[in-house]
């Protein structure tokens, strides 16, 4: 009877682990087939673009810094927010107020504003040709280097020592390139007609002379710092 009965409750036990193997197996198997469809799914859809009724493109831009509006009793205009004022000038052949940026890392941008009383000769590498349009003031593009189209200018630091500040003109507009110092970003407004700076007639109708000197000497210059202080500009 009890060989009987161990034989008898043998069979049902190896069949139930035969089930339980072929359940593992077949879940493994299909736990795999659906990872490599949603791989394959994921790899076709390379687009980051969303259709519906409408398509709607738009993008979010970080306001974490905050603009800093420079408001002075003749002009206001805009810098990002990270920048403050540095100094003031104000001598007979000097009226001048300097900003730079104070964010750790890129302190090597400044920001000049010459006002009326400007000095005769301000050697630059670069130029932005500006046009007054009543009290605010329209752009071209920001010169090549000046040593690349003016004189005997050369990128070679120690032949560029022993030249002087040459004339130089960009799309019209004389300044006077800094031929000794080829490897600054030193970029500077300019108008034709104008021998330094620009005459701007104020919403009060007063004429005054501007001009803007931006010296950046980080390894990747913001040209866009000086564009959007010119685009905000108003003379009041």
């Amino acid at each position: 009877m009890n060989s009987q009965k161990y034989k008898f409750g043998y069979k049902p036990t190896k069949r139930r682990r035969y089930k339980v193997m072929l359940i593992l197996i077949a879940s493994v198997a299909l736990l795999a087939a659906a990872g490599t469809f949603i791989y394959a799914d994921i790899s076709r859809n390379t687009s980051t673009v969303v259709e519906g009724e409408r398509r709607v493109i738009s993008q979010v831009l970080s306001d974490s810094i905050q603009q800093y509006v420079v408001d002075e009793a003749l002009f206001t205009f805009e810098l990002p927010g990270d920048w403050e004022e540095f100094e003031r000038r104000s001598t007979d052949s000097q009226n001048s107020i300097t900003w730079q940026e104070v964010t750790e890392g890129q302190a090597g941008r400044v920001l000049t504003l010459y006002i009326d009383a400007i000095p005769a000769e301000v050697p630059v590498n670069r130029l932005l040709p500006v046009t007054a349009q009543g009290p605010r003031l329209t752009f071209g593009t920001v010169s090549d280097p000046c040593y690349t189209f003016t004189g005997e200018g050369t990128a070679n630091v120690r032949e560029a020592v022993n030249l002087r500040p040459a004339p130089a003109k960009w799309q019209g507009v004389d300044f006077l390139c800094n031929l000794t110092n080829p490897v600054t970003n030193i970029v500077a407004t300019g108008s034709i007609g104008v021998p330094t700076g620009t005459d701007i007639v104020g919403l009060n109708g007063e004429s005054h002379r501007y001009l803007f000197v931006y010296n950046d000497q980080n390894i990747q210059p913001k040209y866009s710092i000086l564009i959007n202080a010119i685009r905000s500009f108003t003379a009041k």
